[in-house]
């Protein structure tokens, strides 16, 4: 056991990338996880929507293959550990009295979030006070549901970031703590991007696991932003449909990042909030 760091349960998916984000926080000086919770995500190839046409059939297969690949390139790290885990099928699962039952065994001052379902009551009052979320989009531009496709259906590839921020009762509206820009590279597509953006921002968590040890420690206030609340758009997975993906692959082949760095299109820098 870490002297003087601080319980955590994480609250994770059980996909590769949240696999390398666990393995980044498990390492951590600052954290000592006591338990799991991991949450079984969609098959990582789903099957094409059966009303779409084969052209859309072809670029939806392309666009989750890509997604697989980089994946596979970019994270090599399993889930082992001998320590309590319970695993979760769906969102009533995560948000039931049995899950609640877990957490308060494990008698934890934090918990560390990414890759589940949105937590909701009765999980979300039996958590501590500091519950710190991994969301892949910039707050509060991108809140929501597959966040980081957006930037690129809007021809924003600076805006495709991460932000570590606590959570409350409404989605992605609760402090940000830290937050990464995009690496943007001549020649990567979109799923290049994400996962290089990704890799930054788990670097990053250091100084996220450092504050939060300093807040925790201190029983330093959250600061509560109105702000949050009413800027940036919620983005939902009823948003996404199949024929955005033609818009990435078949109108603009992927190559959205090199337009930007050819000044071929125009892209606005995100004002982040860093700890440091």
């Amino acid at each position: 056991m870490k002297k003087k760091s601080i319980r955590t349960v994480l609250i994770t998916g059980n996909h590769l990338r949240h696999f390398e984000f666990l393995d980044i926080v498990k390492n951590n000086p600052c954290i000592n996880i006591i338990g799991y919770i991991v949450f079984k995500r969609e098959n990582f190839i789903p099957k094409p929507p059966k009303n779409i046409n084969n052209n859309l059939k072809e670029i939806w297969l392309k666009h989750f293959d890509l997604r697989n690949k980089f994946e596979k390139k970019f994270f090599k790290k399993k889930f082992k550990t001998e320590l309590p885990v319970m695993n979760v099928k769906n969102i009533n699962e995560l948000n039931s009295k049995k899950t609640v039952k877990f957490v308060k065994s494990l008698k934890v001052n934090l918990a560390i979030i990414f890759g589940s379902e949105i937590i909701k009551n009765p999980l979300f009052s039996a958590l501590p006070k500091y519950k710190v979320n991994f969301h892949l989009g910039l707050i509060p531009y991108f809140k929501g549901s597959i966040t980081m496709i957006w930037p690129f259906l809007l021809l924003q590839p600076t805006m495709a970031g991460c932000t570590y921020h606590l959570i409350d009762k409404k989605v992605d509206t609760g402090e940000i703590l830290h937050q990464v820009s995009p690496v943007l590279t001549k020649g990567n597509g979109m799923h290049e991007t994400i996962y290089k953006t990704c890799i930054k921002a788990f670097k990053d968590f250091k100084y996220v696991a450092n504050e939060l040890k300093r807040r925790i420690d201190n029983n330093i206030k959250i600061n509560h932003d109105q702000n949050l609340k009413t800027s940036g758009k919620i983005f939902k997975k009823t948003d996404f449909q199949p024929e955005h993906l033609a818009i990435i692959y078949k109108y603009y082949k992927d190559k959205i990042v090199d337009l930007y760095l050819e000044k071929k299109i125009n892209s606005p820098k995100p004002k982040l909030i860093k700890i440091r």
